[in-house]
């Protein structure tokens, strides 16, 4: 089998083409979509022109090419940034477990999800409606801090 070289516009969508370049052992070239278009000044859009044009700038050395992550970094960079969103989901649960406890003129900071603070947080809401919401909270927290750890642990 011969290998190629295959020359695609940059698309976010496209994940599953670079792996099955890479799989059938074709080298593949993805261009700054941007500069591909501003190369070239056309009345309509066709896959047919495209494909001529990103051909002429590849037989010309001008096809603009971008790097594209391999795979394992691309799956680094997916776990940070679900990591990060986790984080973000904590800290808001935890911010309103912090605002329920502000409201009953608890400030116990970081130790209010200790046993003890939660006790405190407990005794001062006698309502049990108030002191389920304040536990559904922190059990969304709880969760919250399992999955951050499992992504840690990636």
């Amino acid at each position: 089998m011969r290998h190629h070289a295959v020359a695609i516009e940059s698309t976010g969508y496209a994940l599953w083409f670079h792996a099955l370049m890479q799989r059938l052992g074709h080298t593949l070239v993805v261009g700054d979509a941007a500069k591909i278009r501003a190369t070239v000044v056309r009345k309509t859009k066709t896959d047919r022109r495209d494909a001529r044009h990103i051909l002429r700038l590849l037989s010309e050395d001008r096809f603009p090419t971008i790097w594209v992550p391999d795979p394992r970094v691309r799956d680094l960079r997916a776990l940070v940034a679900h990591r990060m969103r986790l984080v973000r989901v904590r800290t808001m649960l935890r911010n309103g477990v912090h605002a329920i406890a502000l409201n009953y003129r608890l400030t116990l900071g970081r130790s209010l999800f200790t046993r003890y603070g939660l006790a405190q947080l407990y005794r001062k809401r006698g309502d049990a409606r108030a002191a389920a919401d304040a536990e559904a909270q922190l059990a969304k927290t709880w969760i919250g801090d399992r999955a951050l750890l499992e992504v840690s642990r990636l």
